[in-house]
């Protein structure tokens, strides 16, 4: 079965901002591991797929080092990455190091959402790539001096399955085959990595530059059209950045003109910083949070306090707007 949640990698030593954007990560539907230092996550990138790699470049070369790394790295090759500098006059460099997006440090908190945004149908397509498809058809394969032919079961970037060959095989085995009726057919090399019950499973070793792509082309959209119905809602853009917490269950009017609060941090046993949609203030809400519902009702009692001091003026159209609509 195909996974179809993508899968990120976060490299920092730094906590809140690893807890950020994980928190952004994760609302793009994502999986999110965390590696605190570049040798971590070489490792990671070692054991595992990851399809997007967000990597903190306030040690410029070792984040830099850490992006060179990941591009030699033939699973990673093609991985979305983000990276995420002090210095924007540092663009260039960290994208000549494999890069494909560049955030401020000064502003990631709202520029990570909006990246992700953007990066979404990239991470997607990479996820795609290495999923595996279930493919109907014959394939002709050849084997030291033989020939036969096997019925295709599924497909990946990597490797593909095959069944239907009773006698045993290993080594190097080329392919030939079509991924649907009136399509061109691919030729591919791989190696037997395994056999069992008259299935085969090789993995690719080269094919020509026409068949990859033909067979990337293929995957991608068969990903995309297999996870339209499980992705998840979008955040909407940089400004909304970090969602904020649902407080139409509040008495009294706290949103006039549509003003809201944006969570900017959450971060447990640490600070918790908000924002005001309308006048840009922080919101404060104190040192330490508990309970996520110990956390909304500081922030519903901390909004409804700014919004009577520093937004009194649309406050009492709100109330006055209601008084009128009840007697009417």
């Amino acid at each position: 079965k195909a996974v179809m949640t993508p899968e990120a990698l976060i490299i920092t030593s730094d906590f809140e901002l690893c807890h950020m954007v994980r928190l952004a990560v994760e609302r793009f539907g994502i999986t999110a591991a965390i590696a605190l230092s570049p040798a971590d996550a070489l490792q990671q990138l070692a054991r595992n797929k990851f399809d997007l790699v967000v990597v903190d470049c306030s040690n410029l070369e070792h984040g830099c080092a850490a992006l060179r790394k990941m591009r030699l790295n033939p699973t990673h090759r093609s991985a979305v990455s983000i990276a995420i500098v002090l210095d924007r006059d540092h663009t260039r460099y960290v994208c000549d190091s494999g890069a494909n997006f560049v955030v401020a440090h000064a502003t990631y908190e709202t520029e990570v959402p909006c990246t992700l945004r953007s990066a979404y149908g990239l991470v997607l397509r990479e996820r795609g790539r290495y999923n595996r498809f279930p493919l109907a058809g014959t394939v002709l394969v050849r084997a030291g001096g033989s020939q036969r032919t096997a019925q295709l079961l599924n497909i990946s970037q990597g490797g593909i399955c095959i069944s239907g060959i009773s006698e045993p095989i290993s080594g190097t085995v080329q392919l030939r085959l079509s991924l649907e009726d009136g399509r061109a057919p691919l030729a591919m090399s791989g190696n037997v990595v395994w056999q069992r019950e008259q299935r085969v499973g090789v993995q690719f070793t080269s094919m020509p530059k026409a068949s990859r792509t033909e067979l990337d082309t293929w995957l991608a959209a068969q990903f995309d059209a297999q996870s339209k119905a499980h992705r998840p809602a979008l955040p909407l853009g940089p400004k909304e950045g970090f969602e904020p917490l649902d407080l139409s269950r509040t008495s009294a009017p706290t949103n006039p003109g549509g003003i809201h609060p944006i969570v900017t941090a959450i971060i447990r046993g640490g600070p918790v910083r908000a924002r005001c949609s309308g006048c840009q203030a922080t919101i404060a809400l104190g040192n330490t949070i508990g309970t996520a519902l110990e956390q909304e009702r500081k922030l519903r009692e901390a909004f409804v306090a700014h919004v009577q001091e520093k937004h009194h003026t649309e406050l009492a159209e709100v109330l006055a707007a209601s008084a009128n609509a009840s007697t009417s």
